[in-house]
């Protein structure tokens, strides 16, 4: 037994819950907060309640967009002549030093409990930062789809996306900074005057081309919450005896392992090698999408398929936009019409036509529609454009409290 796991057992053993413990130890010598992160000695404070990881691990690289994001916010912020703490919106046990007062702070779905409230002035500017729809709509929407997948297969899968609700002080706070469109705004019964900001995606580092793409190839991207997301809707259809397309499955499916169990004939190709009607479905597990694995894929597929009951501009279909192919996905995915192909619901039926009309396009239009989306994504959702998006936004909220 290491030593780790020594400690763990006598800890638990005298009912201390370990991670408990250790979250109080975090909080106590300051692990899971970074302060002034750019070592400035400005008059003015800010703080930043969004992801830490970054600043306390700078070799720590993730190909999610925010790791990358809140860098840039936090060096916007001290651009604009404030000392910049940051700390995770989620964790419970953030102790911050006594003597520190704050003059603006930008939350992520905030809370009432969150460890900076105590620490703002009385007339500190206060924004919210809103990366999906609203805690209610999303959490209803998972729950939901986790209902209608025990209907249709008898197994009951746990939640993987459920978001701390928001509370009434979200009243208090001046403005909020929206990652969606106005169909995410539209989930909340209240949100201080939102600015929609632009999410980012890196482009990617191979030449885009058409020549080896086929109109029956469609790939899945996505991070956790599999039901959340619809690959259970995708695999079922692309399972279908006869089905004409095939499905290239990027995603972390192997971290659930109750959906992977569930799904083990569509997606553990070696334990199924004679299952004819799971030949269309290639599980490639969680891919790094500037490697060799993702290029290969997004070199094959012209189409990505994404029914996700809620998103905020998801950054998933933003890399595969970047990567030349046409997305088709949920209205709920935070993108306008003219920015994707929207399917019109996620039942079964509603996506399995969609899938089959699509398929049948000639390789012009999807070269030529792939290029447009790709623009788009070029033009509007780099970082510059998140950096360009927040500064728009902040110059007016910023200069409305100074007026």
């Amino acid at each position: 037994m290491s030593v780790r796991a020594g400690i763990k057992k006598i800890v638990s053993g005298v009912g201390i819950d370990p991670a408990q413990l250790k979250g109080r130890l975090n909080g106590l010598f300051h692990r899971n907060a970074a302060f002034n992160v750019y070592h400035t000695r400005f008059e003015r404070n800010a703080i930043v309640a969004y992801i830490v990881k970054p600043f306390k691990d700078p070799d720590w690289v993730s190909n999610h967009q925010g790791a990358v994001q809140i860098m840039e916010l936090a060096r916007i912020l001290s651009e604009r002549g404030y000392n910049v703490d940051v700390i995770d919106y989620l964790d419970p046990y953030v102790r911050l030093p006594r003597h520190k007062s704050y003059d603006l702070v930008i939350a992520q779905f905030p809370k009432d409990c969150d460890r900076y409230t105590l620490h703002l002035k009385p007339d500190a500017v206060r924004i919210a930062y809103i990366t999906t729809s609203s805690t209610e709509f999303n959490n209803k929407a998972e729950l939901g789809r986790i209902e209608a997948l025990y209907e249709r297969k008898g197994a009951r899968l746990e939640p993987y996306r459920q978001i701390p609700p928001i509370t009434d002080d979200i009243r208090g706070y001046k403005a909020s900074l929206v990652m969606g469109n106005h169909r995410n705004i539209g989930t909340y019964d209240y949100l201080p005057n939102p600015y929609i900001i632009n999410n980012s995606s890196k482009p990617v580092d191979f030449e885009v081309t058409y020549d080896e793409k086929s109109p029956l190839n469609f790939m899945y991207l996505g991070s956790v919450g599999q039901v959340h997301k619809g690959l259970d809707l995708l695999l079922e259809i692309f399972s279908e005896p006869g089905f004409p397309c095939n499905l290239y499955v990027c995603g972390a499916y192997e971290h659930e392992a109750d959906f992977f169990e569930l799904y083990a004939r569509e997606l553990h190709r070696d334990e199924a090698p004679d299952e004819e009607y799971c030949s269309n479905i290639y599980p490639m597990g969680v891919v790094d999408t500037s490697g060799d694995i993702y290029r290969d894929v997004a070199s094959k597929c012209a189409y990505l398929i994404s029914p996700s009951c809620a998103e905020g501009k998801s950054g998933s279909v933003l890399t595969a936009m970047m990567s030349g192919i046409v997305p088709i996905i949920s209205k709920e995915s935070g993108f306008d019409a003219d920015e994707s192909i929207l399917l019109d619901d996620c039942s079964i039926e509603c996506i399995r036509s969609t899938i089959l009309e699509y398929s049948h396009r000639d390789m012009d239009w999807i070269r030529e529609t792939g290029e447009h989306y790709r623009q788009i994504a070029l033009s509007k959702y780099t970082l510059q454009g998140y950096i360009d998006s927040v500064n728009v936004a902040l110059d007016d909220i910023l200069n409305s409290k100074q007026g």
